[in-house]
């Protein structure tokens, strides 16, 4: 992280901006000689510059856009605690993956109902067995994912009474108490960027750090 001093460039140079003056707020060391932990941070940094907008260096009224404020704090966090799991030796892919996904999810406003089954609207707490499913935006229950949605239960992915716990936890968790998700199953990795994707329109393939990081 760097502060700097921008100076606008010349008149027949406009567009070019130089750097007056500039410091290193903060740098990772260690994230370098993990290559699980590098390929997670290529990952946060991918999936932020495709849903970010460009910034107007000539904007007059920038300094009082907020709009993105929270997408830095969501990459800012992921990346320090990254670090900070390196430093400490509790370093979990599977936990750091989910818990960016979730943080974003939450920043992006796109939360799946956690309360009710979407279509009986039975309390989810009180289910065994429950699916989240991207197309509806929500959590469905055993009884209705073979009458309302198009797909077979037993292709579903298993884990969504853990998943439903996992929303319900980090989303009054602080990311500097990553150490108490400790996830590790893959399978709601899977899940949580199969539903993250599905709400942004974004496929797979179009990213190329997504081999490394599922």
């Amino acid at each position: 992280m760097f502060i700097i001093d921008l100076k606008e460039g010349s008149l027949k140079s406009k567009d070019l901006f130089s750097a007056k003056e500039w410091e290193v707020m903060w740098r990772h060391s260690q994230i370098r000689f993990d290559h699980e932990a590098y390929y997670l941070m290529c990952f946060y940094l991918e999936m932020i510059l495709k849903i970010s907008t460009q910034d107007d260096l000539h904007d007059k009224n920038r300094e009082f856009d907020k709009s993105l404020e929270g997408m830095f704090r969501v990459l800012s966090n992921a990346i320090f605690y990254l670090e900070d799991s390196l430093v400490k030796k509790v370093f979990n892919r599977s936990t750091h993956l989910c818990l960016f996904i979730l943080k974003l999810i939450f920043e992006l406003g796109i939360t799946p109902q956690t309360q009710d089954c979407i279509f009986c609207k039975q309390d989810l707490r009180k289910l065994n067995n429950i699916f989240l499913v991207p197309e509806h935006g929500g959590f469905v229950c055993d009884s209705c994912i073979d009458v309302n949605v198009n797909v077979k239960k037993q292709d579903m992915p298993d884990g969504g009474k853990d998943l439903l716990n996992l929303f319900n936890h980090v989303y009054a968790m602080k990311f500097q108490d990553y150490s108490m998700l400790l996830t590790s199953d893959k399978d709601l990795s899977h899940v949580l960027v199969n539903y993250l994707f599905y709400q942004l329109g974004f496929a797979k393939n179009n990213f190329k750090t997504i081999p490394f990081v599922l």
